[in-house]
């Protein structure tokens, strides 16, 4: 798979920037899925009697690491290790947000020399033969592009981490849950691959309509002058009103289409967690603390798979691109 196939170009690229960013993606992962983990002592006391026994494994986990260095598990020191766990993840993150936009950096430097030193080279006929515009606009669009690939490859695989970890922590929950979460996500996937496959067809309109505008606009204004002195103002005005209803339609278009997805987030996301109540409660008869968890990570895995499925039909889409 090509997504796979540049990943490994990003490594071999920066063989020890991107694996210390890849540690720290993992470590975030970890301390967020712990601090979720950590609700459920404390959702168990609050609605299983009172007590700090350690129903479940994962309390019973819990209790027993704070029990090990001689503390006493109360809810002073739950609120207290679920605070620390995710001001820890928030740090990591902080952390690692700044190595990515370091190796964006650095990769952006190295681009647009390279890109610069490539069109110096051009000879003088073949570079002659394009528009004026052509080389700027090559030039802006091949450095938004390529670094586009990087950030869009990054965010798929740190939403990926963090994704397995919410389902590992369901599993361990509920192993018939999560397979019932597993089942929705699929034809979630189904749904929106149709639309962001669409999505994808019109950003690729709209990326060559822009194209032809900024270079014809280039154009334009090279030629204004001349165009003044002929008398064909008027007429290279009611050319350029064209070409810029023709942007601002398709970038309309565009915009209209990509708010789909986040203005009807709440109602699939009312549909998974229906679902999961009336399983859990109804069906399978689980207790209710166990269900307000589920539905927590539930509620943080849904926007994470879907933010790696626009991650993924990004990355084709950039490929895509002419």
């Amino acid at each position: 798979m090509q997504l796979f196939s540049f990943i490994k170009i990003m490594f071999s690229t920066f063989p020890k920037r991107v694996p210390a960013i890849l540690f720290l993606m993992l470590f975030s992962g970890l301390t967020e899925s712990l601090g979720l983990g950590m609700m459920v002592p404390i959702i168990e006391f609050f609605f299983d009697e009172r007590s700090f026994e350690g129903k479940s494994f994962i309390s019973q986990q819990f209790i027993a690491v704070i029990t090990f260095f001689k503390i006493k598990p109360d809810l002073v020191v739950l609120f207290g290790l679920f605070i620390l766990l995710f001001f820890l993840k928030s740090v990591v993150k902080f952390v690692e947000s700044i190595l990515i936009y370091q190796l964006i950096k650095y990769y952006s430097n190295q681009l647009a020399t390279s890109i610069y030193k490539s069109i110096t080279q051009i000879q003088w006929q073949f570079f002659q033969s394009k528009k004026h515009g052509y080389y700027s606009s090559l030039f802006v669009n091949e450095m938004i592009s390529s670094i586009s690939l990087y950030s869009v490859t990054l965010l798929f695989i740190s939403e990926s981490i963090l994704l397995l970890f919410y389902l590992i922590l369901s599993m361990i929950i509920s192993l018939k849950l999560t397979l019932f979460v597993l089942i929705f996500l699929f034809f979630s996937y189904l749904f929106f691959s149709l639309l962001y496959g669409y999505s994808r067809k019109i950003g690729v309109e709209f990326q060559k309509t822009r194209n032809t505008f900024t270079a014809s606009t280039n154009d334009y204004i090279n030629i204004l002058k001349w165009v003044k002195s002929a008398g064909k103002d008027k007429f290279l005005a009611n050319v350029f009103e064209q070409d810029l209803h023709q942007w601002t339609q398709s970038q309309y278009k565009f915009n209209i289409f990509k708010s789909l997805i986040p203005s009807f987030f709440l109602f699939f996301s009312a549909i998974g967690l229906s679902g999961i109540c009336y399983i859990s409660l109804v069906i399978f008869h689980i207790k209710f603390s166990t269900v307000l968890l589920l539905l927590a990570i539930f509620y943080r895995a849904l926007p994470k798979f879907q933010t790696i499925q626009q991650s993924y039909q990004g990355f084709f889409a950039l490929l895509s691109k002419p």
